[in-house]
């Protein structure tokens, strides 16, 4: 999910991926959307059992808040550092560009990689912690709201907290080459990329492992035949 790079294309504005499905600013910040972004996160919701169009809808907006709210946290930070930043939402979830290249010290890199997950574990993922599971009836009396905050809580904490892991191209894996550059290693890039795969490789068999434990947990209904992804 959303990493920082840079540079932007020269008038400040990220440059295309793919199609463009929308263009906004939140104040003076670019934002673009492009077509890739909202096709994958409908296909992991309706894979993922959001079959019912409401609760598709609820698991698009989710994923959309919290993705831009990482975005926003390295855009807000990046500029704090007098940098020009803009956004874009792609099918592999988000990026953050500056114009004009990297920033002067290591300390700005790993703060600027840092704040996207950090902003969206402390704004959103507690909060809907917090909230699913203290109003358990929600459950019975609302089951769309209480999956909306499941998913809002799943992907800013689920999410957040695996992009902080020493892999390449997330967050963690750019903070990784930053530190190591800071070492004596001779060649950090790569350093980091053998540390992202041993990283990648005990991360899918944790998956593996525990999976059909994960499988029993979270919100699941006759009603609606979902469980979260």
């Amino acid at each position: 999910m959303g990493q920082y790079q840079a540079p932007s294309s020269g008038d400040g504005t990220a440059p295309a991926l793919g199609p463009t499905l929308a263009r906004f600013r939140i104040g003076p910040i670019p934002v673009r959307i492009e077509f890739s972004f909202f096709l994958v996160t409908v296909l992991l919701g309706y894979t993922g059992g959001r079959r019912n169009a409401m609760f598709l809808l609820g698991w698009i907006v989710a994923v959309f808040i919290s993705v831009m709210v990482h975005e926003l946290g390295h855009a807000v930070v990046g500029r704090l550092y007098g940098g020009s930043t803009s956004i874009v939402l792609h099918g592999m979830g988000g990026l953050t560009f500056r114009n004009g290249g990297r920033y002067s010290s290591a300390r700005q890199d790993i703060l600027i990689s840092l704040a996207g997950s950090a902003t969206e574990i402390i704004l959103l993922g507690i909060p809907a912690y917090l909230f699913t599971h203290n109003n358990p009836m929600l459950y019975f009396t609302s089951f769309g709201w209480y999956l909306f905050f499941w998913d809002l809580m799943w992907v800013s904490l689920g999410w957040g907290i695996i992009n902080l892991l020493p892999i390449l191209p997330l967050d963690g894996g750019n903070i990784a080459i930053t530190l190591l550059g800071r070492t004596r290693t001779d060649d950090p890039e790569t350093a980091a990329r053998v540390l992202s795969v041993g990283t990648a490789l005990a991360l899918a068999i944790w998956i593996r492992t525990t999976s059909a434990g994960w499988a029993r947990y979270g919100p699941s209904s006759s009603r609606c035949g979902t469980r979260p992804p």
